[in-house]
């Protein structure tokens, strides 16, 4: 299993970096969008411009959103969340020290996990602990709506990076 530090490079660098960035490029295209009428009214070519930067950022929203669930191969290694939960597998070695249980029992009982199993990262050891997160994690992965809304991403994608 991966260090704590190595742990934490592949969230910073990978997963958390597409997620701000993706949330950034949804930010800009609402204000666009939010702020149409008042630019189209400027002169000249201003919001057809603006309305290119718009389309630029929801696409760059979109392949943010997707990198993040990428599949994690071999061939074409990537930073994404598939590729946490497995580095948190018991069969990968021992997991690193948890820090702030408390809140990660809030968080997890705010996502969708049921009080009883969050409350009990509380006091588990991190083995057990990082069972309960790969196979709740793994249940919202391959949860059918989300394997649908992935695949649609996923073909969006495609299309995208071969233009």
């Amino acid at each position: 299993m991966l260090s704590r530090d190595d742990l934490a490079n592949l969230l910073r660098s990978g997963v958390v970096s597409d997620l701000i960035h993706a949330d950034c490029s949804m930010a800009t295209a609402r204000a666009i969008g939010k702020n149409a009428n008042a630019i189209n009214k400027g002169d000249g070519n201003i919001g057809s411009t603006f309305g290119s930067i718009q389309r630029i950022a929801e696409r760059d929203a979109l392949l943010s959103t997707a990198r993040i669930h990428d599949r994690a191969s071999k061939r074409n290694p990537s930073k994404c969340l598939r590729q946490v939960v497995d580095h948190l597998r018991p069969e990968s070695g021992s997991p690193p020290p948890l820090v702030d249980r408390h809140n990660l029992a809030v968080d997890l009982n705010r996502y969708g996990m049921d009080m009883e199993t969050a409350n009990s990262v509380r006091t588990l050891e991190e083995r057990e602990v990082a069972e309960i997160l790969v196979d709740f994690i793994d249940e919202r992965l391959t949860h059918r709506r989300t394997v649908v809304s992935l695949t649609r991403n996923s073909s969006v994608r495609s299309d995208i990076l071969s233009i």
